[in-house]
């Protein structure tokens, strides 16, 4: 998956792995790329460089972190999305995929935000899950 740092001048700088539709959303329609990066952490670092570079606010939470918070705000309260996604921890990556499809679709997810919720469990969990699968 690829991270995009965008930069809307005189606004913000922002990442996404959609920055068209994540600019349009903040009302906005021009923007640059600045960088693209496959590791979130780098680019999770790397937007908040930049942000301090450009004289922006700078994130509290990085970009990485916000998705996971995002993700558990989304699956908290959601008790049998939540133990799906528990219970496929036990099974390869592809079950894990198709049981956190079948979380999101419990959830009324639409596709960007399923995927958001994938990453960021999958990343919050990867330590166990490349240790035990």
């Amino acid at each position: 998956m690829k991270y995009y740092i965008y930069h809307i001048e005189g606004v913000k700088i922002g990442c996404s792995t959609n920055p068209k539709k994540r600019v349009r959303e903040q009302g906005y329609t021009e923007y640059q790329i600045v960088e693209s990066h496959s590791d979130i952490r780098i680019a999770a670092d790397r937007e908040l460089e930049l942000q301090k570079q450009y004289g922006y606010k700078v994130d509290c939470v990085p970009y990485n972190q916000s998705l996971i918070n995002w993700s558990k705000k989304k699956i908290n309260g959601h008790p049998k999305a939540f133990k799906t996604i528990v219970k496929s921890l036990d099974n390869s990556f592809e079950k894990v995929y198709d049981s956190l499809s079948e979380a999101c679709r419990d959830l009324d997810l639409d596709k960007g935000n399923s995927l958001k919720v994938i990453n960021g469990v999958y990343s919050q969990h990867k330590g166990f899950i490349l240790k035990y699968i």
